[in-house]
């Protein structure tokens, strides 16, 4: 329970220290031209990446000497859930922007090229080809939508912007029954691009910004690791861990390890997505609620309401922390896998030697001492008072003089420590209760 307490401790921690990133201005004086910040919105388009787009818009927005923004777009998309949050951000803004195209602005990453004033892009360049995946009729209807507002708030042709997702859309002598993809001429051409330009210099100085000092927004450190955690496969891999180590605690309470392991992957799941903001406090009560009930299933053993409550809580804290429904699908895929695997592990290390050495510690405690308390004399330990060392859940161990003892109670939790006394042997079955109780 100490390594429970510590870990539920660093998430408190983590949400008190890695709250949402402030939005301070650039030091220094302000540049005769102003400032333009820029960043990049490079490789898979995440709910991490969002998040550091929306701390450059913040960031940008917090300083007055600012006049635009800039994003450098080369990607092949992403999740459009991610991509519609930096569209938001970008139509919102009361700075000017501009989307630079200097290689793909494919599938996710056309709406967020889209969502800018001015759009430029690099000789070589393409944008489109934004069909959903998976492709279903309502996705479709939906993405196209959204294209389309994001070309007419821009003033840009809706229809052109809705074949990019929507192949049954013609566009007469560009369409070939295929999601259109525009080479950078054809942009420029169908009024998608404002021009083409070899750099960014290029496209501000087009875009009337070229007097302005171009400051780099770096991400921060919380920013990066946060979303290097909560990219599908890590966030995964954490959800494993976590599920797997907190099923073997409970199934095998005080070890310690599985425990620690599993709470700690836990909280850095929840902490890095709160960071990128798809999780908040309702998540969060959700999750530490459900890690309350399983804390209190191992104290209370055989119920199975208190463990059931706690799974019902952490699951539902997962599919609302998720960034997509689909994601949120997966994660609750990979969580029930995860705890199957740990129980079907379980069920055949049980198989193999048995309920009893599960139960108890009996086979460790051979090693330990060489040999295993005989009948006999565990029936003279009747009415005998000794110390528990271990908690007893209802298994566990006491000492009686020098001797060490597998012992178990009656259903009652003994923490280590307490003085019990031996009120039955059963075999090889030491049953014991807390010195003092009925």
């Amino acid at each position: 329970m100490r390594a429970g307490r510590w870990a539920i401790g660093a998430l408190g921690v983590l949400l008190v220290l890695a709250g949402p990133p402030s939005a301070r201005a650039a030091s220094g004086p302000a540049p005769p031209g102003g400032r333009v910040y820029a960043v990049h919105v490079r490789e898979t388009i995440d709910p991490g990446l969002a998040a550091i787009v929306q701390g450059a818009v913040r960031r940008a927005e917090a300083d007055p000497a600012a006049r635009g923004l800039a994003i450098v777009v080369d990607t092949p998309g992403g999740l459009v859930q991610a991509a519609e949050g930096i569209r938001n951000a970008l139509l919102n803004t009361r700075l000017a922007t501009v989307a630079f195209v200097e290689g793909r602005a494919a599938s996710a990453g056309a709406l967020v090229t889209l969502a800018a004033q001015r759009v430029y892009m690099r000789p070589g360049s393409s944008i489109g080809a934004a069909e959903p995946i998976p492709y279903s009729d309502k996705a479709v209807s939906y993405v196209a939508g959204l294209f389309q507002a994001t070309a007419e708030a821009r003033g840009r042709d809706p229809r052109v912007a809705a074949a990019m997702v929507d192949k049954s859309v013609t566009i007469p002598g560009v369409t070939t029954g295929k999601p259109l993809t525009l080479t950078w001429r054809q942009a420029v051409s169908l009024g998608i691009a404002d021009g083409e330009a070899a750099d960014l210099g290029t496209a501000l100085r087009a875009a009337g910004l070229g007097g302005a000092e171009v400051t780099w927004y770096e991400p921060g450190r919380g920013e990066r690791v946060a979303r290097y955690l909560t990219s599908p496969w890590v966030a995964s891999l954490l959800l494993l861990l976590g599920v797997g180590g907190l099923a073997l605690e409970m199934a095998k309470p005080g070890l310690g390890l599985p425990g620690l392991v599993g709470l700690v992957s836990l909280v850095a799941f929840f902490a890095s997505h709160y960071l990128i903001g798809t999780a908040r406090w309702l998540e969060l009560t959700l999750v530490l609620l459900g890690a309350a009930l399983l804390v209190i299933e191992m104290f209370v053993p055989g119920f199975g309401v208190f463990g059931v409550a706690g799974a019902i809580a952490v699951g539902a804290g997962i599919f609302l922390s998720a960034p997509t429904p689909g994601l949120a699908a997966t994660y609750l895929a990979i969580t029930a896998v995860g705890a199957v695997l740990v129980l079907a592990a379980l069920a055949r290390y049980i198989s193999r030697h048995g309920m009893i050495r599960w139960l108890t510690l009996e086979e460790r405690l051979g090693r330990e001492q060489g040999v295993v308390p005989g009948r006999v004399e565990l029936a003279a330990l009747v009415g005998a008072r000794g110390v528990a060392v271990t908690p007893l859940r209802p298994a566990g161990v006491a000492v009686f003089g020098d001797r060490r003892v597998d012992v178990v109670t009656q259903g009652e939790f003994v923490p280590p420590g307490q003085t019990v006394e031996v009120i039955l042997v059963e075999g090889t079955r030491v049953v014991v209760r807390a010195a003092g109780s009925a």
